[in-house]
């Protein structure tokens, strides 16, 4: 057989998080590449060195943190140290790895490892708690590459005049979106809740799963490893729009093709490609060419099959009871396979019918279930009315619609005055027993002209407080008007006759409250709250807290992004010291990043007497006002960044 031969390159970078004060410069990526696993040095490679695959092949991982810059990049840590742990030369001379099932198996034991290390971390330092990592290994050993993964760091294989393909699958919100058939790959990418994750390592609430695949490997074969922080920023193929007219975008497939002669230009290609898009996280990639190896068979199926299950070495024959050598790989008899194979063919399709109706119900109860808890306001319930209106939860959906109603008309009309506060009665407390009536001596002292003098006297200070054609309302949260007073109870002084709603909602309960407003808004100001009350020591679930900083940079960006004209980019810059302070996030990147795009606009405004900006700044991200803004060259991550 001809002798597989590889080369490959890498790199990691804090990227769009760069921060030099920070341990790793902010770099919560971590990576770690054996070119030989068969020698007794660790982690040695050469970038486009081409190397003959040892016996027991070459390992290639990356791993992605999270909880902080003073947190993520210990959990990746973590994460690679259990891995060079595992494949120490030592440990792989006591171990046997017959086949791709025994070698996907050992990968999945190092990330249950990885997992049991992360959280015992975080159970001696209170300052990691809430920190976890994805992780992707590759392990390329003779003909086949078996992956394994937990969470939504990706691997990808480029074949020369055939096609790009993602060959790992996201554990994550977004990725379920998309299996139960709600949005498409292409909406996926810029999804607002691209940040939440399903898997991971170090999660408190369960044990790390990871999933496997085997891969056969030809040459010309081009596999890559990277961090959200790349796939995030790059599509995977080439944009159309709806006309069927490409869009001038940057993607990863003409990427890889473009470069592919030389493993060190490909990467170098990717990471230019991503700053220039805007890059927002860390960013690494491991890609790795096949030189050498079996050629690309004509009729090969593509997209790439992974094995149904991994191959398993045949076991030695077994004595037969007339002393012969019987091997129970061998096919049976003739005479019984016709039986046999009518069997299996029942057996499969009775298997296919009810593994379709098992996968149809229950994701899509699953789908019903998640939506239904994660309703937290009126809005919610009708959107789920809308899509499951005879599900399972819809009549509790009801039920919790009109409550909410109740509610709302109860403390309006209190509000206003239309309903005597001692009339509002909840359902199961008791009717008030009727007051005695006063005796004729009470009745008398309520007739004293001293006292009917102070009530008067009480009346017309009122009065004075509010003036005869004002009224108290709720604050209302479309009210445009930042000239209306409030008093001390946060109600707006309006005109008799104007319409009322509620100009600020009502303070969160709790941080799981103000976790997912900021996520259903789509806000950076609501997301700023956020950070603002529930960012302190001692408040802080790292998790949440990361994910919002995350998905704050990348809102407050797009609102960057859509200042067009003298007039806003001014009243940007006016507040935007306080907004970053507010987010905590006052000379960070994000905050450097913002100003520089505004002043850079500013600048040109002036130039063209304040007319709006020739560029175009459309983006993925919608700003707080709703407005759709796409940025230069674009065509987002328990949570995370």
């Amino acid at each position: 057989m001809k002798q597989l031969q590889f080369r490959l390159a890498a790199r990691t970078d804090a990227a769009g998080k760069y921060n030099a004060e920070a341990p790793l410069e902010g770099n919560e990526d971590n990576m770690y590449v054996d070119s030989n696993l068969s020698n007794n040095a660790q982690g040695e490679f050469m970038a486009d060195q081409v190397v003959d695959l040892s016996d027991k092949g070459c390992l290639m991982v990356v791993a992605d943190g999270m909880g902080g810059m003073n947190a993520g990049e210990v959990a990746s840590d973590i994460a690679i140290k259990t891995v060079t742990s595992y494949f120490s030369p030592e440990r792989m001379a006591e171990t046997s790895f017959r086949d791709s099932r025994a070698r996907c198996k050992y990968l999945e034991q190092v990330v249950e490892a990885a997992d049991e290390a992360i959280k015992n971390d975080a159970r001696r330092d209170k300052e990691h708690e809430g920190m976890g990592s994805t992780i992707i290994l590759a392990w390329l050993c003779d003909d086949e590459i078996c992956l394994t993964w937990c969470g939504d760091s990706r691997a990808y294989l480029f074949r020369p005049g055939k096609g790009f393909w993602q060959v790992s699958k996201d554990h994550s919100y977004v990725q379920g979106l998309v299996d139960d058939g709600k949005i498409t790959i292409d909406e996926a990418f810029d999804h607002p809740y691209g940040n939440i994750i399903t898997r991971s390592l170090g999660d408190p609430e369960k044990r790390a799963k990871a999933d496997s695949k085997v891969f056969p490997v030809f040459e010309g074969d081009i596999f890559m490893l990277c961090s959200d922080g790349l796939s995030g920023v790059l599509r995977d193929h080439k944009t159309y729009d709806p006309d069927g007219q490409r869009i001038d975008n940057e993607n990863l497939e003409d990427i890889i093709d473009a470069n592919r002669h030389s493993m060190t230009d490909c990467r170098d290609a990717l990471f230019a490609a991503a700053e220039r898009n805007d890059w927002y996280d860390n960013v690494t990639a491991i890609v790795c060419e096949i030189v050498s190896g079996k050629p690309l068979p004509a009729n090969l199926n593509e997209p790439p099959v992974s094995y149904p299950t991994p191959k398993v070495a045949h076991p030695e024959p077994l004595p037969g009871s007339d002393g012969e050598m019987i091997n129970p790989s061998l096919p049976p008899r003739k005479k019984h396979l016709p039986l046999i194979i009518a069997l299996a063919v029942v057996l499969l399709a009775g298997g296919g019918v009810l593994t379709w109706w098992l996968t149809s119900r229950y994701s899509n109860n699953n789908a019903e279930q998640r939506f239904f808890e994660n309703c937290v306001n009126s809005n919610d319930y009708r959107t789920f009315l809308k899509l499951y209106p005879d599900g399972k939860n819809a009549e509790l959906a009801k039920a919790k619609l009109e409550e909410l109603y109740q509610d709302s008309c109860d403390k309006a009309n209190n509000a206003k005055g239309l309903v005597d506060a001692n009339q509002i009665q909840l359902k199961d407390e008791p009717k008030p027993e009727p007051k005695p009536e006063a005796k004729p001596e009470a009745k008398k002292e309520e007739k004293d002209p001293k006292k009917v003098n102070e009530k008067e006297k009480e009346k017309e200070k009122e009065k004075e407080k509010v003036p005869s054609s004002i009224i108290l309302v709720p604050a209302s949260t479309d009210n445009k008007d930042n000239k209306n007073k409030l008093d001390k109870k946060g109600y707006d002084l309006k005109p008799v006759g104007k319409t009322i709603t509620p100009t600020q909602s009502a303070p969160a309960k709790n941080e799981e409250e103000a976790y997912n407003r900021c996520l259903k808004s789509n806000s950076y100001e609501a997301c700023a709250d956020y950070l603002d009350e529930w960012g302190k020591d001692g408040k802080k679930n790292e998790g949440h807290f990361n994910s919002i900083r995350s998905l704050f940079s990348k809102l407050y960006k797009a609102e960057a992004n859509a200042c067009d004209t003298k007039e806003k980019c001014e009243q940007f810059l006016r507040k935007h010291d306080g907004i970053m302070k507010k987010a905590r996030m006052f000379g960070s990147g994000i905050d450097g990043q913002t100003k520089k795009i505004v002043r850079d606009k500013l600048a040109e405004l002036n130039k063209g007497n304040g007319e709006k900006t020739s560029q175009d700044n459309t983006s993925r991200h919608k700003t707080s006002n709703g407005t759709t803004i796409k940025q230069p060259g674009s065509s987002l991550s328990k949570v995370k960044e």
